[in-house]
């Protein structure tokens, strides 16, 4: 990861999908998702809990991103619709240490 790195979440080019960019100070690379019409609490603290864990783990900034967004949307589709406030990360914590090993 270096000082030119910059990664951008939210980024959308239309109104289906969300995702992130990652820029090494010469090229863009984007990852996009399924926009999910639910706004929850804590996703950009469970985006970067795992983007954190990933670099530490070997991953490039990109991989790292995918995966931090992947996990963030694999949690809100794990949280109950009646949760008022934030997601539930703990149920996709398996698939995060999946993708980890």
């Amino acid at each position: 990861l270096g000082v030119k790195t910059v990664i951008l979440t939210g980024v959308s080019f239309n109104e289906t999908e969300l995702g992130t960019a990652v820029s090494d100070g010469k090229s863009v690379k984007y990852d996009f998702n399924p926009r999910n019409p639910r706004n929850s609490h804590g996703t950009g603290d469970v985006f970067a809990s795992v983007f954190a864990g990933a670099i530490l783990r070997g991953k490039s900034a990109f991989e790292a991103a995918s995966l931090a967004a992947d996990i963030v949307c694999a949690a809100i589709e794990a949280t109950d619709p009646d949760h008022w406030y934030g997601v539930s990360f703990e149920k996709v914590i398996p698939n995060l240490i999946s993708a980890l090993q």
